[in-house]
């Protein structure tokens, strides 16, 4: 999940967001004022990596993290570019923006970034812009960097805001722009990643197994030496935190020093979670009347009926 102006502070520890600790957060938190900041919930099913961007980069607000998918690794940036009125900042803000993409799109995985960046003014579907304003400086770098932008529906109103951009457009598929949630006023992006995986024998699911017996034991030392384990602990300050990141490094190591092998995994009952029957019956009635604002955007009358209806759904 990645979330945009999640609003978030230093007084909302992860464990506030995510209490029975299914996933790994990544965030960004905007400083010193309210408001803006972004959000990476990942499964804990998945191993990965944090990738540290925003180091040098103080005017964007960016997480990027490492998923190994099945037999795939992909990289992936949640970015939320803030609009501003001061005209200075905010080249300086696209600017920043476009280096720090520019330096961790350098991988030899594919790489997606998703997110909110208010650039209303980019058409995507001929790819132009105005001329030397920062979304024509935007444009440049997806052009020159082989990225293609998936989403063709408007997010917001009638702009097209939150985008799906990748340089590899054959693993992504799926993009649908969906009902907004809650009281947001962006529509929700979905879309699948498609990745080569273990496969499945008569309807059998496969899980990885470690063969230790034929682990390079001397590149594991070498490889855990080499993480700053310093740094490790002085930006993860929970317990819960601290153990996630741990594992996190360790689940890296043994991939690249441990040979490993697909067995299948032994099956367990599914006991899938769900709202009650009136929630998911006002989930529905908010749907509904959202696919009726889309198809007829200027009829008030269903647009008030949406408005009571994602009212009674939040």
């Amino acid at each position: 999940m990645l979330i945009t102006e999640s609003w978030l502070s230093d007084s909302v520890i992860n464990g506030l967001l995510d209490p029975e600790h299914c996933f790994n957060i990544i965030r960004c938190d905007r400083k010193n004022t309210v408001g803006g900041g972004v959000c990476t919930l990942v499964s804990k099913k998945f191993n990965i990596v944090e990738v540290p961007v925003t180091t040098d980069f103080s005017l964007i607000e960016v997480t990027c993290v490492d998923i190994f998918l099945g037999c795939t690794r992909c990289r992936l940036f949640n970015v939320y570019r803030k609009p501003t009125c001061d005209a200075s900042d905010s080249v300086r803000a696209m600017e920043q923006l476009i280096s720090c993409l520019e330096r961790f799109c350098q991988t030899k995985y594919p790489c997606i970034i998703a997110g909110d960046l208010n650039c209303p003014l980019i058409n995507w579907s001929d790819c132009s812009a105005p001329r030397g304003s920062i979304y024509d400086k935007f444009l440049s770098f997806v052009v020159r960097n082989g990225f293609s932008q998936l989403v063709r529906d408007s997010t917001r109103q009638h702009s097209l805001l939150d985008i799906v951009l990748t340089n590899e457009p054959l693993i992504v598929s799926n993009v649908g722009v969906e009902a907004p949630l809650s009281n947001s006023d962006h529509c929700q992006v979905n879309f699948g990643i498609t990745v080569e995986a273990p496969a499945k024998t008569h309807g059998r699911e496969w899980i990885k197994q470690y063969l230790w017996d034929k682990a390079d034991f001397s590149k594991l030392s070498d490889f855990l030496l080499a993480v700053d384990w310093s740094y490790l602990l002085s930006v993860n300050l929970t317990t819960d935190e601290l153990w996630s990141a741990f594992c996190q490094e360790l689940d890296v190591a043994f991939d690249q020093c441990v040979p490993f092998r697909y067995v299948p995994a032994q099956q367990k009952p599914c006991h899938k979670k769900s709202y009650p029957g009136k929630i998911r019956a006002a989930l529905a009635r908010k749907r509904c009347l959202w696919r009726s604002c889309r198809s007829q955007p200027y009829d008030k009358d269903t647009a008030d009926k949406y408005h009571v209806a994602e009212d009674k759904c939040r």
